[in-house]
């Protein structure tokens, strides 16, 4: 693997995690959602972290925010640097492996942010040792479970950009110069 160069199948999954992230921290979404489909947010009445880690650009300083906004840049960093160390083995296979390995690295990386909205959300509630495991394994259950239910979309967008890195490759026959005269010489 070249280690100095960044491969477009890491770079197209972080982009596509990172473009999650910054919708699921926009407010309008988040307020379109609870109008119209609150029941995704009952699991937050008992403090599981809802949907995605958003991208909170607007609100610096507020530590709900600051924590959100770390777990947002672990899930983004996360699915960056597993497709990274699997590029090489990626760049040799086929699409639906490209398109399964960024899938679950969304899925794992959003559990990892969960852990650490959870952690977050556990501080807040003034948890002791037991409810920080608690808060942690509903967040990275709750994190892989919508990981896996949005994950298709930097797999498919690292699948583009597999698709878009491989050349097509010509033959043996055809670079090979022909030793028999051309029947069209004739």
């Amino acid at each position: 693997m070249n280690s100095r160069r960044i491969s477009g199948v890491a770079v197209g999954g972080g982009a596509a995690a990172l473009a999650l992230t910054i919708v699921f921290g926009s407010r309008p979404l988040s307020s379109w959602l609870t109008t119209h489909a609150g029941y995704q947010v009952v699991p937050s009445a008992v403090a599981v972290p809802y949907a995605l880690p958003g991208l909170h650009v607007g609100e610096v300083g507020e530590v709900w925010s600051l924590g959100e906004t770390a777990a947002a840049l672990v899930l983004v960093g996360l699915v960056t640097i597993r497709l990274q160390m699997r590029a090489e083995r990626l760049s040799r296979s086929g699409r639906l492996r490209v398109l399964l390995c960024a899938w679950w690295s969304s899925a794992l990386a959003a559990a990892a942010a969960g852990v650490l909205r959870g952690a977050v959300t556990a501080w807040f509630a003034y948890a002791g040792p037991g409810g920080y495991l608690t808060y942690a394994l509903f967040g990275a259950a709750f994190g892989l479970l919508w990981g896996g239910l949005l994950g298709w979309i930097p797999g498919i967008v690292a699948l583009l950009a597999h698709a878009a890195g491989q050349r097509p490759r010509r033959s043996a026959t055809s670079q090979a110069p022909s030793s028999e005269p051309s029947r069209n010489a004739l």
